[in-house]
């Protein structure tokens, strides 16, 4: 019978495999972390220490392996399962923390309406390509979809008056009028509330749950302007019909 602490020549590899796999985990978790830290994100101590349990968990299932014979191949299964488990977990962590963060640079604009599709969608097709030159006072709002969340567009901008009534009179082709309680109550953005106050109000309403809804929020005399749109889940469907 095999004592604690020796380790057969046949039972090496499998320990080894695990500390080596270990090591990698650890460190891809540490350099993770030196990544979030650099760009800002807000990320808690507690998702910190997520990330970083999988190279733990087995490099302290390699030790107990070298030193527990009887029990290595459980140890081994239990401890690819367990570092399964907290990645898997510390993936959906990260996601939701990077996810949840909005995109609020106006440079940011093009870029992120281009990945978006902003040519190819429906929901964004009536969102300018690029922000006028002659705009002013702009701001742009992007919230990524993250799990079941809603995806939240807007970019609200002063144009000429006269340019404002070119694009009420073009969206007035493809999207419906409605009243200012209504559109402010399908978009989530941050100037939802003030939208409520704007005269002129665009938009296409959900056929369906799930259904993404968009329009523009002008006022012609101020020459403000919001192109917004938003996807959305079926429970802020059912609360937007309320």
């Amino acid at each position: 019978m095999l004592q604690p602490g020796y380790t057969s020549l046949q039972d090496r590899p499998r320990a080894r495999l695990l500390r080596r796999l270990g090591s990698f985990l650890l460190f891809a978790g540490l350099a993770l972390n030196v990544w979030m830290l650099l760009t800002g994100a807000a990320v808690a101590l507690r998702l910190s220490m997520l990330v970083m349990a999988p190279g733990v968990i087995l490099l302290f299932s390699a030790f107990l392996a070298e030193n527990t014979p009887s029990m290595r191949g459980c140890l081994s299964v239990v401890a690819v399962l367990l570092a399964f488990m907290a990645g898997f977990w510390a993936w959906v962590g990260v996601t939701v923390s990077l996810g949840t963060e909005p995109v609020i640079d106006p440079e940011a604009y093009r870029p992120t309406m281009a990945r978006a599709g902003v040519s190819k969608s429906d929901h964004l097709a009536h969102f300018p390509t690029r922000i006028p030159e002659e705009a002013e006072n702009v701001s742009f709002y992007y919230l990524p979809s993250v799990m079941e969340s809603a995806e939240i567009f807007e970019l609200r901008m002063a144009l000429p008056p006269e340019r404002v009534e070119e694009i009420i009179s073009e969206a007035s082709d493809d999207l419906a009028e409605v009243a200012p309680e209504t559109a402010a109550a399908l978009h989530a953005g941050p100037s939802s509330e003030d939208m409520a106050g704007f005269p002129v109000h665009r938009a296409h309403l959900p056929e369906k749950q799930q259904a993404p809804a968009w329009g523009i929020a002008a006022n012609p005399e101020t020459g403000d302007i919001i192109y917004w749109a938003m996807s959305r889940t079926a429970g802020e469907q059912s609360g937007a019909e309320m």
